[in-house]
């Protein structure tokens, strides 16, 4: 498993606060304050990459763009972005590429102007698979095979913190 903490990186740009309405976060209704916790997954998606590559699929933009308005609504929320692999390649390649599909995600949130103090990155590798190796074995049929591996391949927002300090 790898981390990036956005946070304690110098960066040059200024987060632009302006330009967007209150009503952002209205896409996110499930979302109040109330509900927020430590621990929290806000989002569990799978984003399809290029085989054996890190970089983001121009279909992800929507659903990540829609993150970046949220964070910059809530701007005291800390958040992981967790990428996790199936069990096909060796752990320490898996380790790798969910690394840095990780990073390619947060550098992608920090380009949309989401404060990097807000983003924490880790690749998970297979380590926390939804559907185990063994039940993935026991199906017969190479599709629900190929679905089972595909659940395992995820990207999971989670809150890290709700602090009431931002920096």
């Amino acid at each position: 498993m790898c981390e990036t903490r956005f946070g304690n990186l110098l960066f040059l740009f200024t987060l632009i606060l302006s330009g967007w309405s209150g009503n952002a976060c209205a896409q996110w209704p499930h979302m109040s304050d109330s509900t927020l916790y430590e621990g929290r997954i806000l989002a569990r998606r799978n984003i399809v990459f290029p085989y054996n590559q890190a970089h983001i699929p121009a279909e992800a933009y929507p659903f990540l763009d829609s993150v970046a308005v949220y964070l910059k609504c809530r701007q005291n929320l800390v958040i992981e972005v967790g990428v996790h692999t199936d069990t096909r390649m060796t752990a320490q390649y898996s380790t790798c590429l969910s690394c840095q599909r990780a990073r390619a995600i947060g550098d992608y949130l920090i380009a949309q102007e989401v404060s990097p103090a807000q983003l924490i990155t880790k690749g998970y590798n297979d380590n926390m698979p939804i559907i185990s190796e063994e039940e993935i074995n026991a199906l017969t049929n190479p599709e629900e095979r190929e679905t089972a591996h595909r659940a395992n391949r995820r990207v999971e927002f989670k809150v890290i913190s709700t602090r009431t300090n931002v920096d």
